[in-house]
């Protein structure tokens, strides 16, 4: 896969739609909130996409609503949030870029409610778009992960270097912290090899994400290319 050709605004805004549309299409989603980037209409094609579902019975709601995005959608890699259990989490999709990821969380109700409010009394937007609920849950098969401790070892790498590219191509800032993340990155791929399809399919997100970030930008090449000659 070309990830230069997949890594755009317009793709990033597919991506979204797509997921959007889904989630509010299904009858067994009650509610959803978007924030970050999208909410705040300052996406670019850098960002990701922030969402939280309210939903009955959120584990197995939320698997099933997982599996329904992975038949449309379908999903490369998959990282769990530190404080929350599958199926909260982070996504990549096959054949988009690794940057248009989603990051998503299910909740019951109320507490989707209190995460809303406490979004807003922080300043920051929120959108709701309206659920229809029109469509009733597809038979799909559910979508599993086998996560390794060397998937968390290096998605922790590729986190930072999520936040420290972001950083570099929107404000000029971090650049020595993405460099340094970049290198550990590499490093790490080089002396933990994958050892299952799910490793593999792992470190095949992080190389996309490594020749993404190193050609996307001619400055931020160039001065990746000086710093390895330092």
């Amino acid at each position: 896969m070309d990830v230069l050709a997949v890594h755009t605004k317009d793709l990033f805004i597919f991506v979204k739609d797509s997921i959007l549309g889904i989630l509010t299409s299904l009858g067994c989603v009650d509610e959803v909130g978007v924030f970050g980037s999208v909410a705040a209409n300052r996406s670019d094609e850098w960002s990701d996409i922030d969402i939280h579902v309210a939903c009955e019975q959120p584990a197995q709601t939320g698997e099933a609503i997982i599996a329904e995005i992975n038949a449309r959608v379908p999903i490369i890699c998959y990282r769990p949030f530190s404080a929350m259990k599958f199926p909260n989490g982070r996504y990549w999709f096959r054949d988009h870029s690794p940057f248009h990821k989603l990051d998503i969380s299910f909740y019951e109700y109320a507490d989707w409610r209190k995460i809303m409010d406490e979004h807003r009394q922080q300043g920051d937007p929120v959108l709701s778009p309206e659920c229809q609920g029109l469509l009733e849950r597809s038979a799909t098969s559910m979508f599993s992960w086998d996560y390794s401790s060397k998937q968390k070892a290096l998605f922790d790498i590729v986190h930072r270097v999520h936040r420290y590219t972001r950083a570099y191509v929107r404000r000029g800032t971090d650049f020595q912290n993405l460099s340094r993340e970049l290198a550990g990155a590499e490093q790490y791929m080089v002396t933990h090899p994958p050892e299952n399809k799910y490793e593999e399919q792992a470190w095949e997100v992080a190389e996309r994400i490594i020749v993404l970030v190193k050609t996307t930008n001619d400055a931020l090449e160039q001065a990746l290319d000086e710093s390895s000659l330092v």
